[in-house]
């Protein structure tokens, strides 16, 4: 990749929540530790309950995420991560990802991460901070939506005890 592609992307890249504010030269110094792939329609990135090998930036295509069930459950659109949780933390996929159409992903094998995490401090400080800040967003945005579903599940209950109370009220009216 020539220079000029290699500036264009580090700036693009830069832009993902856990590369923010790290500088073009350090993100540099990661997107040269990535592998170049390229997936195929229903080509399988990561199935669930694997072990968390690396992260994978989308750069063009889409890809889909899957339940157990393998329901779709979400889409990935350019430029985003898939697995960098896991990389961090080294739990299992929590999804199923799939190329939806051809992608192109630059991957960084956890391997190469670690030791990049472990020689260069300002890196590794800067990109756990943004997991972090990136985790209490994804966690903020759950417990909203968690409110909104107790909320739902509450009219529901009450439309419930609202009928339950009309069909109680129609059988007094028959025995009568």
């Amino acid at each position: 990749m020539d220079d000029d592609k290699a500036r264009a992307l580090a700036r693009i890249i830069e832009k993902i929540s856990i590369f923010h504010n790290l500088g073009t030269d350090n993100v540099r110094a990661i997107l040269q530790l990535c592998d170049r792939r390229i997936f195929q329609p229903w080509d399988t990135l990561c199935k669930i309950r694997e072990q968390s090998s690396d992260m994978a930036i989308l750069i063009s295509g889409q890809l889909g995420v899957f339940s157990a069930e393998n329901r779709q459950i979400s889409t990935v659109q350019p430029v985003a991560l898939v697995g960098e949780v896991g990389l961090v933390t080294g739990q299992p996929r929590t999804a199923t990802v799939r190329a939806i159409q051809q992608s192109h992903l630059l991957v960084l094998p956890k391997t190469s991460f670690d030791r990049l995490m472990r020689s260069n401090a300002a890196i590794c400080l800067g990109v756990y901070r943004n997991v972090g800040c990136t985790m209490m967003e994804r966690f903020q945005e759950t417990e909203v939506q968690g409110r909104a579903l107790a909320a739902e599940l509450a009219a529901s209950d009450e439309q419930l005890h609202q009928l339950h109370e009309e069909i109680e009220a129609l059988r007094d009216g028959k025995e009568e």
